[in-house]
């Protein structure tokens, strides 16, 4: 399971993984981004369950 540190990773992707928090926050980040707005649209886009959608970070 991928934690949620990378130390031992430089890159812009691991920093930014570490200021968001949880890494399912950036894909969702992305699709918002490109007008994905409906729960049941970012669910299908990303692959995700829904109990790990709706979980607060």
């Amino acid at each position: 399971m991928l934690g949620r540190t990378y130390e031992g990773q430089r890159c812009s992707i691991s920093r930014s993984l570490e200021v968001v928090g949880e890494r399912w926050s950036l894909l969702i980040l992305r699709d918002v981004l490109l007008g994905i707005s409906r729960f049941d649209d970012l669910q299908k886009s990303l692959g995700i369950t829904r109990s790990v959608l709706s979980h607060p970070a």
